[in-house]
């Protein structure tokens, strides 16, 4: 019998299923990797982060903020990562504008108001508030939580509301 006038039979797809079923099963048991970088791709655009930094995803941000003055906000260096200090405490924010994904460290500024993004002109206040658009959703805040008197470590993966604050 010639392999194209074959039919299956049900003893065939009896075995077909049955093999495809452990297979699934082995893998059920596995342990989830850990995204990628490719795996997080965000749209691009010609002036946004193509990526989402999966690293900095995952990271704790040690900040000194030894220097930081009730009611200013400064870019942390080399981290997505704003820290602030008002009448309340210290808090942290995202650098990253949720327009279109730009770096406000790299394009964008602080202000007399808070933060200005100059991929697309969205404008923050100082706690991360869409003042101006295109940007329809303020900043995501981070948790801040104390390591000695001058020193703070900021959670990148643990969003809280804006208005917690590290008291000091």
């Amino acid at each position: 019998m010639e392999h194209a006038d074959r039919h299956l039979t049900r003893r065939d797809l009896t075995r077909g299923g049955i093999g495809l079923a452990g297979t699934l099963l082995c893998g059920c048991g596995a342990e989830p990797s850990r995204p990628t970088r490719a795996d997080v791709a965000v749209p691009a655009t010609d002036t946004a982060d193509p990526y989402v930094d999966i690293e900095t995803l995952y990271r704790q941000v040690r900040v000194d903020i030894s220097t930081l003055e009730v009611d200013t906000v400064q870019f942390v260096a080399e981290d997505r990562v704003v820290i602030g200090r008002d009448g309340d405490g210290v808090y942290a924010m995202s650098s990253i504008c949720p327009h279109a994904n730009c770096d406000m460290r790299r394009k964008g500024e602080i202000t007399s108001f808070g933060l200005a993004c100059n991929c697309h002109g969205s404008r923050f206040d100082r706690i991360g508030r869409v003042l101006r658009g295109p940007a329809e959703r303020d900043l995501v805040h981070y948790l801040v939580s104390p390591l000695d008197q001058d020193t703070v470590l900021v959670e990148i993966n643990h969003n809280v509301p804006q208005s917690t604050r590290l008291q000091g």
